[in-house]
């Protein structure tokens, strides 16, 4: 998962993307106005729903 920042006319949000670690294809993607822990539980949901009958894992590059 990477989260980016866009600001549009002085607001800024947030834009979620899961990739696919092996093909960097985007699996999901979502613009958000917050990031809790709730928003992120649900972004990797409709990811993992993207994609029905694969075991996901998630790899850190490490990022801030």
């Amino acid at each position: 998962m990477d989260v980016s920042y866009l600001n549009i006319c002085g607001t800024f949000y947030y834009w979620c993307t899961i990739l696919d670690g092996y093909s960097c294809y985007i699996v999901h993607r979502e613009i958000r106005d917050t990031m809790t822990q709730a928003d992120v539980e649900t972004i990797l949901q409709r990811g993992r729903g993207a994609v029905p009958g694969v075991t996901p894992r998630i790899i850190s590059d490490n990022g801030p």
